[in-house]
Formats: C-alpha cells, structure tokens, sequence
C-alpha cells in the first residue's frame, strides 16, 4: 500500500496501537528490541507501524504475548490485547473492503 489516507494511523488502527504499545512499554522497548522479542525482523515491525503491512495470524498471536511481557499493569494488559485485536481486525476489514473494488 502507499502513503495515503488508506495507510493514516488513527486510534482504531493496528499500527496506532502497535506504536502506543512499544511507548507504554515498562521498560525501555525499541522497535528493534520488540522486533527480536517476537522473532520478527525491524524492517517487518517498521513497516507494520507505517500501516503498510499488517501481521499474519500467528505474527498477530506473537504481538499480543508480547504485549502481556511488557505491560506489567494487569487492566493495561487487558486494555493492549483487546486493542491490538481490534486494530488488526479494522485494518484486516478495511483492506478487505478495498480489494473488492
């Protein structure tokens, strides 16, 4: 996808949640440390905070315990995997909608 109002990164979104996660995180995380956390390269965690890819099902499932690692707020925790989902799922619809047209 290319940079353009498809790709914006609002609150719905799995890239807006991502990027919140690795702010909130307890500990210092960097894209770089969160990438290795998840056995995923930088490059595919940066291109899913641009909103240019999205994760696959197992990538997805990876995220969310990695949310639970490096949150240790128990609501935080809940509030994180339930966004993550829900991001993945807009995004996930919204890309469905457009290859229909």
């Amino acid at each position: 996808m290319t940079d353009n109002d498809d790709n914006k990164k609002t609150p719905e979104t799995f890239a807006y949640v991502l990027d919140e996660l690795i702010k909130s995180a307890d500990r210092k995380t960097t894209v770089t440390s969160f990438a290795d956390q998840i056995g995923k390269g930088s490059t595919t965690v940066y291109e899913w905070l641009k909103g240019e890819r999205l994760p696959d099902q197992y990538d997805i499932r990876e995220v969310i315990e990695a949310s639970v690692i490096i949150i240790s707020n128990k609501d935080k925790k809940r509030e994180f995997k339930l966004r993550l989902k829900n991001g993945f799922m807009f995004d996930f619809e919204k890309r469905a909608r457009l290859d229909d047209i």
